[in-house]
């Protein structure tokens, strides 16, 4: 659930307390907390994360949730008692800033997780509630919070009532997962289904469809009376136009790419290039390197010409794959040196391949010495 509806779930829950006492148990969207554990020495932040960052990092991999502090659970009989928050925890509460927040989680996960932090009455009594949006993927701590009671690799998740890791066993592991593509599986079979009114009205002859994220075109092969794709290159920044409109259609702000009277106010225009990565001389990972190793008087792996290509910036990740690449991988900026490219388009096989004229720019960097500590860690050894 996003905030808007959780917002609407949470005035519905907060009415049944403040109207008829009815409390619901803990469960996979609830969560009770009497008070804050703190410590004088921490950031307000910190002493928030140490108290629920693994609550909101569970709702957030389930379907969201509400956190109510300042209510104390009887456990037992389950019993729910609205004591309130002591001045000290509203303080800490009332001062955090969720820019910060955000930025703690972006650290914590690679990722941000919205939230909402309110304050409200009952009686004379006072309480706060937060309210955690269900993120699309699944977060992982990328390194150990031991403070906030995550380790690096955990996928922590909200079950009835508590806080289980999925990946503690395989059984519970692949239960996550399934529940995971189910719920995916669900959101695309909802949002088709909105759009088949609007799809049947639509001659498919006649319309392309794009995905700037995996660089794709869509259209009517009159041929095959198919779907077709095929790869294209797309200017895929955020302030490219591709993404401007698609931002501006799926924000619902239509008013962003088209006047009051609905006659659109941006205009695609540009030209075909001839994408010449097919038809440029082209060589493999093992002829770069032997001939670089043929041309340096240092001994140098596979791996550490790989090192090279990280710290020229040519790739994102120096472990990738040759023959099984991730479109990420490879930064497209340095494509005139490297650059992947489909050797089965049945199959969709790609593969890493180069440029000759890599040679020259990786040679330089392995006969610089003094650059040797900063790329690999160590001097290389010369050969005997």
């Amino acid at each position: 659930m996003n905030i808007e509806e959780l917002k609407v779930k949470a005035e519905n829950i907060f009415e049944n307390i403040k109207d008829k006492g009815i409390y619901l148990k803990e469960n996979t969207f609830i969560d009770y907390k009497l008070e804050l554990k703190l410590n004088p020495n921490v950031g307000n932040v910190l002493i928030f994360l140490r108290n629920f960052a693994k609550d909101i990092l569970a709702f957030a991999n389930k379907d969201g949730g509400l956190l109510l502090l300042g209510f104390n659970e009887n456990k037992e009989t389950g019993e729910i008692t609205d004591i309130g928050l002591k001045e000290d925890d509203i303080n800490i509460l009332r001062a955090i800033d969720l820019k910060d927040l955000s930025d703690q989680f972006v650290k914590m996960f690679d990722a941000q997780i919205i939230v909402d932090i309110h304050a409200f009455n009952i009686a004379t009594r006072k309480f706060y509630y937060i309210l955690i949006e269900k993120h699309n993927s699944i977060l992982i701590p990328k390194n150990d919070f031991l403070d906030y009671g995550l380790k690096k690799g955990d996928i922590i998740y909200r079950s009835a009532g508590n806080n289980l890791k999925a990946n503690e066993r395989t059984s519970e592991f692949n239960t996550f997962i399934e529940a995971k593509v189910n719920e995916k599986n669900k959101e695309f079979m909802q949002i088709w289904s909105n759009l088949l009114p609007e799809v049947f009205d639509i001659n498919p002859k006649e319309i392309l469809i794009i995905n700037p994220l995996q660089g794709k075109v869509y259209g009517y092969n009159s041929k095959s009376n198919i779907l077709s794709s095929t790869d294209i290159e797309i200017d895929n920044k955020d302030d490219g136009p591709i993404n401007v409109i698609l931002n501006a259609i799926s924000a619902g702000e239509i008013g962003k790419i088209s006047t009051n009277e609905g006659k659109p106010i941006y205009k695609l225009v540009g030209e075909i290039i001839l994408n010449n990565e097919k038809v440029k001389e082209s060589t493999s990972m093992n002829s770069i390197h032997d001939e670089i190793k043929q041309k340096t008087k240092y001994k140098i792996s596979n791996i550490q010409l790989k090192m090279v290509m990280l710290y020229l910036g040519w790739v994102k990740n120096g472990a990738f794959n040759i023959d099984k690449p991730k479109n990420d991988d490879i930064n497209p900026d340095f494509s005139e040196y490297i650059w992947i490219e489909t050797i089965d388009n049945l199959k969709g096989k790609k593969k890493v391949v180069f440029s000759p004229k890599a040679v020259t720019p990786l040679l330089e960097i392995v006969e610089d010495s003094p650059r040797h500590v900063d790329v690999f860690g160590a001097l290389l050894k010369t050969k005997s």
